[in-house]
């Protein structure tokens, strides 16, 4: 896995997301409330363009959840790297990547 990960940008970064490698602020402020909300409120637009359109209900839903994956790597990443840099704000950080999953779930 090394050497794929060593080759390919995007398993490196998912790799080091995954194992809390990546430095908790960068991961909670920019990859998870930025990055993380606007793919979100993205397939948000997307899905409710779809629904207002003459598209199948069930494309709509497709769309609306695909950011699920992603989402759940995010939070993931996120506890990984409080446990891994523990600090005064980790369990914050921690509680509050819960509470953003559960929020882009709905958004």
């Amino acid at each position: 896995m090394e050497n794929v990960a060593a080759k390919n940008p995007i398993v490196a970064y998912v790799t080091s997301l995954w194992r809390g490698e990546l430095p908790l602020g960068r991961v909670f402020w920019s990859d998870m409330l930025i990055i993380g909300t606007v793919v979100n409120v993205a397939a948000m637009i997307a899905a409710i363009l779809l629904f207002v359109s003459s598209a199948p209900i069930t494309i709509g839903v497709v769309v609306h959840f695909s950011p699920v994956p992603y989402n759940l790597l995010l939070l993931l990443g996120v506890w990984h790297a409080a446990q891994r840099e523990t600090s005064d704000w980790s369990f914050a950080a921690q509680a509050i990547a819960v509470v953003w999953f559960i929020a882009m779930l709905v958004i």
